[in-house]
């Protein structure tokens, strides 16, 4: 029975993971868009104000601010590639 729920609580907080992947690009995007270049922990503060609310309930049972961070910052290592390889993001985030 506990085999089963904690295999339950780890396929959810995958899916959940992913989803929060996608909102952290999002935000991500959106604060390089509002602060700009050079402000690095603003921006970083403001995604992980941003972002804390919109954490699925099971996750932040699991998850720690340094863990917070850490995803963000691995999301906007992906987000840069994809604004230097996608013209209609990097003009959204100039306009």
């Amino acid at each position: 029975m506990l085999a089963a729920l904690v295999g339950a609580i780890v396929l959810i907080s995958k899916k959940q993971y992913t989803i929060l992947d996608k909102i952290v690009l999002t935000l991500v995007v959106e604060a390089e868009k509002k602060y700009g270049a050079g402000t690095g922990a603003v921006k970083l503060a403001a995604v992980v104000d941003w972002l804390y609310p919109k954490i699925p309930a099971i996750i932040r049972l699991f998850i720690t601010e340094k863990q917070i961070e850490q995803q963000i910052e691995r999301v906007l290592t992906e987000a840069q590639k994809k604004w230097e390889s996608n013209p209609n993001i990097s003009t959204y985030i100039k306009s």
